[in-house]
């Protein structure tokens, strides 16, 4: 017994077993942590699970639904509580279930950070293109379109039909 309970007090995620009724039978302070209980295990020995979800719905419901319905499993993610998330996992074991919480919230926020990481990114290149777009092909357009306008200022004998592709062209590179 006083392994079981070793393992459980130190294990490197939250721990609470719970009996046919929905009863705690043993817990470990990182689950209590977790689900926003400041309360030390031996005080939350005996009594409901349910007294102690009710500030967490999602929870709360799928621990009632799964106690009801013959203890099935379940995984719930991505649960917050104040500033911290994690996720939650309910199997049955033969006298009850076992819930187990991890803390997920370190994750979350680097998760955070690369995403912002990658739009910064996107936005740089945003900014690089057009500032490459501003600088270095709207200027040459612009001296291509002056040429045409003087070569056909410079042709004596321009025929309708040249006239009109030079007017095209002029017309692309604006649209350019």
């Amino acid at each position: 017994y006083d392994l079981l309970v070793s393992i459980i007090k130190n294990a490197p995620y939250g721990i609470i077993a719970i009996d046919l009724e929905g009863g705690i039978r043993m817990c470990n302070k990182l689950a209590l942590d977790q689900i926003g209980l400041n309360k030390k295990t031996k005080e939350v020995i005996d009594n409901k699970i349910t007294d102690y979800t009710k500030a967490i719905p999602k929870l709360h419901d799928k621990i009632n639904q799964c106690m009801d319905k013959g203890r099935k499993k379940f995984n719930l993610n991505n649960i917050s509580v104040q500033d911290k998330v994690f996720n939650v996992k309910g199997r049955p074991i033969h006298n009850g279930m076992i819930i187990t919480t991890s803390d997920i919230t370190e994750a979350k926020e680097n998760e955070r950070k690369v995403l912002n990481a990658m739009l910064e990114g996107q936005e740089n290149e945003r900014r690089r293109l057009a500032k490459d777009i501003h600088d270095g092909i709207g200027p040459l357009m612009s001296t291509i379109k002056m040429n045409i306008e003087s070569c056909k200022k410079e042709m004596d004998d321009i025929s309708e039909k040249t006239l009109n592709k030079m007017m095209n062209v002029e017309a692309l590179i604006q649209d350019v």
